[in-house]
């Protein structure tokens, strides 16, 4: 089975991505990706399969993956589950740059058991939390965090993680990875995208910045992202908002027009698709404004 590389649509200026997931069922390609994962089960059970290994996962279950290995989470087979849509799979993953971190902690000699759990990640590591655990508490503070905070966040939860005592190494060898995409081009369409995100980018422009069809392009893009390029550019740009909303303080009119939408209808769809919340409840919520 080789696996399909995955690019996380993190931003330049975003050390980390969190990511809250609710679907039917946990299922996608097996995959791989350069920034380290660290994923907590709120609700599903199935197999994950990390490099040459295959374990059982279940809800309080929290694994920490690192860069480039091979990984997919599959829950039970909607035949064995009644009420898929009553009972979702839901899970809390963030994804941050191992080297990025390591150049940090390198300097820090009290990080010395962090340093040796990202270095270990490449093997894949589980751990299983208690309801009410300190590190619950810290891993679910990750997903309301914003900019600096969760980056203090995600450090105090890894080094909660590091001191756990059910540790369990997932996978004893680390598989070299043959990657099977283009990665020169795809790199060229995703600096294409961070330095025009904010202008209309008609796919044929896109697609003829690396010699290819529309057509051939969508086809490349889902493939090797497993998302339509539309669907990453919404990604990107509300991601930008949400940034100008908070740190910025842009109304949300500027905010809309400075992340690359020429119409606020459009705007508002998509934030609101993307957060679960209008722009101003966004801004009220993260900024604690009554």
């Amino acid at each position: 089975m080789e696996p399909v590389c995955f690019r996380v649509p993190r931003q330049l200026e975003q050390t980390i991505r969190v990511e809250y997931w609710e679907l039917p069922f946990f299922y996608r390609p097996y995959h791989f990706h350069r920034e380290c994962q660290l994923s907590y089960i709120l609700n599903s059970s199935g197999s994950v399969y990390i490099s040459n290994s295959c374990i059982p996962f279940a809800k309080g279950d929290m694994f920490l993956l690192g860069k480039n290995l091979p990984h997919v989470f599959r829950s039970e087979s909607a035949s064995d589950v009644k009420s898929p849509s009553d009972n979702p799979a839901r899970a809390i993953s963030v994804f941050f740059d191992f080297d990025q971190f390591m150049e940090i902690l390198a300097k820090l000699p009290e990080s010395r058991s962090l340093q040796k759990l990202l270095i270990d990640s490449k093997f894949g590591i589980k751990t299983s939390l208690a309801k009410g655990s300190i590190l619950e508490k810290w891993m679910m503070s990750l997903n309301q965090a914003q900019g600096f905070d969760q980056v203090i966040s995600l450090i105090k939860t890894l080094a909660l993680f590091a001191d756990a005592k059910t540790i369990q190494y997932i996978s004893p060898h680390s598989l070299p990875i043959k990657d099977p995409l283009d990665g020169k081009r795809l790199d060229r369409v995703f600096d294409f995208i961070q330095i025009n995100y904010f202008n209309p980018i008609a796919l044929e422009e896109v697609a003829s910045h690396i010699n290819m069809t529309p057509s051939a392009f969508c086809r490349f893009f889902k493939k090797k992202t497993q998302k339509t390029f539309t669907n990453y550019l919404i990604e990107i740009r509300i991601a930008r908002a949400c940034k100008l909303l908070i740190q910025n303080d842009f109304t949300v009119s500027e905010t809309c027009f400075e992340s690359g939408y020429n119409s606020t209808s459009n705007f508002h769809r998509h934030f609101r698709r993307i957060t679960g919340l209008s722009p101003n409840e966004y801004k009220r919520k993260i900024l604690n404004i009554d």
